[in-house]
């Protein structure tokens, strides 16, 4: 069986966010019997992925050894986008936006009852279960929407090691924090 990282193979049981070979279908990988051979079984992707993740484990399905977040410390999991139209033509609203969107995180943290109650009809999962995904996902928004200049680089650097592009990119041409309220 698996107990640590350091054990984990596609043989044993694992919890993937990119197991299917697919970025937007995050799968798990489970015991696939005795043989031992790997199962997939989509489960799509953010809380979704961990409410199915987190019932595998209370179930005893599965166990989770290692979270994304564990190996990458450094990443942006959450960015908001705005097409160069919508920058150009409705400043003020992406400013807007922004601020509400930093408000909602900022009520969610120090509110997690509330955000709990709220989440469950969404999510169709219970208290408990639903308290557990908060944890899992309010580590993961930023407080202030500024962009961490070593996730930044872990970026930069994937666009090559992807192949998406030949060089790393400009990534001052990519982002902005103009719109974001004033520190």
């Amino acid at each position: 069986g698996i107990s640590n990282a350091g054990t984990l193979s596609l043989d044993n049981d694992a919890i993937s966010g990119n197991a299917a070979g697919n970025a937007g279908e995050p799968a798990f990988i489970g015991n696939g019997g005795k043989d031992r051979s790997p199962k997939v079984i989509p489960m799509g992707g953010g809380p979704r992925l961990i409410n199915a993740a987190l019932n595998y484990a209370d179930h005893g399905d599965g166990r989770i050894i290692l979270r994304f977040g564990d190996i990458a410390k450094h990443f942006h999991a959450h960015v908001i986008f705005a097409t160069d139209k919508a920058i150009a033509e409705r400043p003020d609203d992406l400013r807007r936006f922004l601020k509400g969107w930093l408000e909602t995180i900022a009520f969610m943290r120090t509110n997690k009852d509330a955000t709990v109650k709220i989440a469950m009809p969404v999510l169709d999962t219970d208290a408990t279960l639903t308290a557990q995904i908060y944890d899992e996902l309010m580590p993961m928004f930023s407080d202030d929407g500024r962009f961490d200049p070593q996730a930044l680089a872990v970026l930069r650097r994937s666009f090559v090691e992807m192949k998406t592009l030949p060089q790393e990119p400009d990534m001052s041409k990519l982002i902005t924090e103009a719109f974001l309220p004033a520190q």
